[in-house]
């Protein structure tokens, strides 16, 4: 599904790289850098058309979610510590070990 720009559909051939013709397109011509974010990466954190894409795959975190991992007592610190390599630093605000 192409996005649109200011209530038009974004040129599919332009952002291909095919011949269009400016003149009488009806669709809107909008280089790489000005186009709207991925819908799909900005949502899920990956795109299926990878490098392909129409339009830019923006970094960083987007949204922010409250998560909950369980994982056995004799990892507890290790799994801390590869979720903030992960998701940055001050992303894990707490482990606990719990009762066995």
């Amino acid at each position: 599904k192409l996005q649109k720009l200011d209530g038009r559909s974004l040129c599919k051939k332009f952002m291909t790289g095919s011949d269009c013709d400016a003149g009488t397109c009806k669709h809107v011509h909008v280089e790489y850098a000005q186009r709207p974010a991925c819908e799909m990466f900005s949502v899920c954190g990956m795109c299926p058309r990878g490098r392909e894409c129409y339009y830019p795959h923006t970094t960083g975190l987007l949204f922010s979610a409250d998560l909950a991992v369980l994982v056995t007592l004799h990892v507890v610190e290790r799994a801390a510590n590869r979720l903030e390599e992960l998701l940055g630093k001050g992303a894990v605000t707490g482990a606990s070990r719990g009762s066995q």
